[in-house]
């Protein structure tokens, strides 16, 4: 019998915790550097204009490289995962090949930041924690949940700039279904300003076309204002739809 795989409705937390973690990683480093170097004060700006002339230019390509690592983890794709495994295998290699280097840092130091990256890496490639990165169907928040609704809708067509009311059959963020009363020659590909409820307009290119005289709409990349305009009707639509209702 197959494994039945399970999704996720939101985000899970664990991955938002190990993305802090890599974004915070440099600050700890500056940290036990200076410490490590006996350091009094970390308001002294000598002590810092120091630091930064000492540091090595592959600890700093490191450290971005953590830094950078831990914000892409949050937009879960098989890149972002592979650039994390790749940042904190980089930096436990170096630690374990520098090891002679840096002694002076102390043991105790480069032991923890060697336990702490064999820790990063066996969550980074923990069953669980790698789904969402390699399987997409996996990654709900992601998805386009549909919403069937019966609301009025206007779309005007970019070429004859020619008005045309129609029904919203159904809606999600990345497109809907409207049905018109005659049958429109519009062919696919065609762009349409759509003004939904609530005064949003937004742009979409026909992609389907039905026999039922309903066509299926994809939106074009929005600005952000009306980006966040689709948002709050689709969080309407989620919470009470009858305010729609006309």
């Amino acid at each position: 019998m197959s494994e039945q795989i399970i999704g996720y409705r939101f985000k899970p937390s664990w991955i938002k915790i190990l993305a802090i973690l890599l974004i915070l990683a440099p600050l700890g480093n500056i940290a036990v550097s200076f410490i490590s170097v006996g350091v009094p004060n970390l308001l002294d700006l000598g002590a810092w204009t120091y630091w930064i002339r000492f540091v090595k230019p592959e600890v700093w390509a490191l450290n971005f490289m953590l830094l950078l690592s831990g914000i892409s983890l949050l937009w879960v794709r098989t890149r972002t995962h592979s650039l994390a495994a790749v940042s904190i295998g980089a930096v436990l290699i170096y630690n374990i090949v520098s090891f002679q280097d840096t002694v002076f840092i102390g043991p105790i130091a480069i032991g923890v930041s060697l336990v702490v990256s064999l820790i990063a890496l066996a969550i980074l490639y923990h069953r669980d924690f790698r789904k969402p990165y390699f399987n997409p169907r996996l990654r709900w928040w992601e998805t386009s949940t549909s919403y069937r609704v019966d609301l009025p809708v206007e779309l005007t067509s970019s070429e004859s700039g020619t008005t045309i009311p129609a029904v919203l059959l159904d809606v999600s963020r990345s497109g809907l279904l409207v049905k018109v009363a005659d049958d429109i020659s519009w062919r696919l590909g065609e762009s349409q300003k759509v003004q939904l409820p609530k005064s949003i307009h937004l742009n979409a290119k026909i992609v389907r076309k039905h026999s039922d005289h309903s066509f299926g709409l994809s939106f074009e990349k929005p600005n952000w204002k009306d980006g966040q305009s689709l948002k709050n009707f689709i969080r309407q639509l989620e919470t009470d739809p009858r305010n729609f209702l006309r």
